[in-house]
């Protein structure tokens, strides 16, 4: 992640907390199922409203484990608990349980039960009575989270608090880690390109990237990600629109095992090597265009350089890899003479 979110605790979370403290209780439970097993307001204005989808499927799996022995559920209803502390399961100091490595008396009614637990009973009516709708929770999340663009590309707009809300991406993919479907530590607003089929989608993120860190989505004490570019076919024979761009990327506190992972799990190389290519040229027009400005004239460079980049870093929706851009245009010979030499021919033209 370029930026990480600071998370904002809402009454949404009760969702989850509540079908938790259900399996926190069943532990050690061997009698027949009660609506005891529930707080009481939970039970009232939640799961009796829903007899089919959430009370139904948690007796059953109730039924199930008052067969087992105590270690045995004792260690199911931990493997819940560990497969909901997002942080360390990004830090990899745990590992969540995958939907196949649940016992075969239960993997098809708790896929369905979580899967419905976010598509239904999150968005239905009750929920939304009780504790809010989703469109209600990104309004009261994005208030402190002031963040312009996607922070996980920093290329698409971030919706702000009073657009429709931007995709919730689950971090831990809920068809493959259902544990966690409904938990808000897991549900990341993120742009509708990375969270698209041909780029995170609902692949399994702690297997595509080996058994490297990934970044924690909620992490403040992630100070951001830097960005180095520079141009790999600087050469005579350049044209502008066959600009190779390469990056590279560095935080202060070394977290070089999250970032080799961010650029595996959102395909960030390819994705800032075809926007670098594409927009280059833009890019390059406008730091031009604003260094010419007459009133600047007489200034040192060096100094004009510096209230372009002072624009830009003011500006909220500028694009995370625009100034490495530039930057690596201006360090160029063959590639900097060829988009200025249009630059002049278009002044002149006009």
């Amino acid at each position: 992640m370029i930026k990480s979110y600071k998370f904002i605790e809402t009454t949404h979370s009760k969702l989850h907390k509540n079908v938790i403290a259900f399996f926190d209780r069943i532990e050690n439970e061997t009698g027949v199922y009660s609506s005891s097993f529930f707080d009481k307001d939970f039970y009232n204005k939640i799961v009796k409203h829903h007899p089919n989808i959430l009370e139904e499927p948690l007796k059953k799996i109730h039924n199930e484990l008052r067969t087992w022995l105590q270690k045995d559920r004792t260690d199911f209803c931990e493997k819940i608990r560990m497969s909901n502390d997002i942080k360390k399961i990004c830090n990899r100091e745990v590992v969540p349980t995958l939907l196949n490595n649940t016992p075969d008396k239960l993997k098809a009614i708790i896929k369905k039960l979580f899967y419905d637990l976010y598509v239904q009973v999150l968005s239905g009516d009750n929920v939304k009575n009780e504790y809010g709708s989703l469109q209600q929770h990104f309004e009261e999340f994005k208030s402190p989270n002031k963040i312009f663009k996607c922070p996980t590309c920093g290329l698409m707009p971030s919706k702000s608090k009073t657009e429709r809300k931007d995709d919730y991406d689950h971090y831990l993919a809920k068809d493959k880690f259902p544990f966690s479907s409904v938990n808000f530590r897991n549900l990341v607003p993120i742009c509708t390109d990375c969270n698209s089929s041909n780029v995170k989608g609902n692949r399994d993120v702690l297997k595509i990237n080996g058994k490297r860190k990934i970044f924690y989505p909620f992490d403040e004490t992630h100070t951001g990600i830097k960005v180095e570019c520079q141009l790999n076919n600087d050469n005579d024979n350049v044209k502008e629109d066959d600009l190779d761009f390469s990056f590279e990327y560095t935080t202060d506190d070394n977290r070089n095992e999250e970032i080799e992972s961010w650029k595996v799990i959102f395909k960030i190389d390819d994705r800032y090597k075809k926007r670098s290519k594409g927009k280059a040229q833009s890019w390059y027009q406008h730091y031009w265009q604003f260094i010419s400005k007459p009133k600047y004239k007489g200034l040192d460079i060096n100094l004009k350089k510096e209230l372009y980049k002072d624009f830009c870093l003011t500006d909220p929706d500028i694009e995370f890899i625009k100034l490495p851009v530039i930057k690596a245009v201006e360090k160029s010979s063959f590639a900097k003479a060829l988009l200025e030499s249009k630059l002049y021919s278009m002044e002149f033209n006009h």
